[in-house]
């Protein structure tokens, strides 16, 4: 009931009333008993139909909630709102590792790729990758060489070292 109050709120001409709603949501977020981990789940169902861009904001701690019900209802409504602005690309990616949550990240990223893709100069650059229109281009963290990329770091680590690497055989060694 509250949430539906707030949502009427969000879409009044008044900013008392949006002010109000704002405060309601923030409420309904901000409170983490288990036992209002419903209110957080239909507040999150909620923040996707409302049309204000101030809203968007309260989206982004439901991403990270304790509750995987409430957690998936916020990966929904940030796919329905969209992740133009890279505001939910944080949480999304943080629901790639949950195994029960995988799914419904990867279609809202996914469903947010086409919207704002790097231009041909962004995708030539060797230090520079596109997130599928998720936030623009981002730089990488890590060199170029293949050997220092994180998800092939294991597999260096169990393999003998070569010294076939420019990387590694440039180090100097401890010993």
């Amino acid at each position: 009931m509250a949430v539906a109050a707030a949502a009427a709120l969000a879409r009044s001409d008044r900013k008392p009333d949006v002010d109000r709603a704002f405060a309601s949501f923030q409420h309904l977020i901000d409170d983490a008993r288990d036992a209002a981990a419903e209110g957080r789940r239909e507040a999150a169902r909620a923040l996707a139909r409302i049309g204000n861009p101030r809203f968007r904001v309260l989206l982004v701690p439901l991403l990270y909630d304790p509750h995987v019900e409430v957690v998936r209802e916020a990966i929904r409504s940030a796919r329905t709102l969209g992740a133009s602005d890279g505001l939910f690309l944080p949480g999304l990616l943080s629901g790639l590792a949950h195994r029960s949550l995988k799914q419904v990240a990867r279609e809202a990223l996914a469903a947010c790729g086409g919207e704002n893709r790097p231009g041909p100069s962004a995708t030539r650059s060797r230090t520079r990758t596109s997130t599928s229109g998720c936030g623009g281009t981002f730089r990488r963290p890590w060199p170029c060489c293949p050997c220092s990329r994180p998800w092939t770091r294991w597999r260096a680590a169990l393999t003998p070292r070569t010294g076939s690497c420019a990387t590694r055989s440039s180090r100097p060694s401890n010993g």
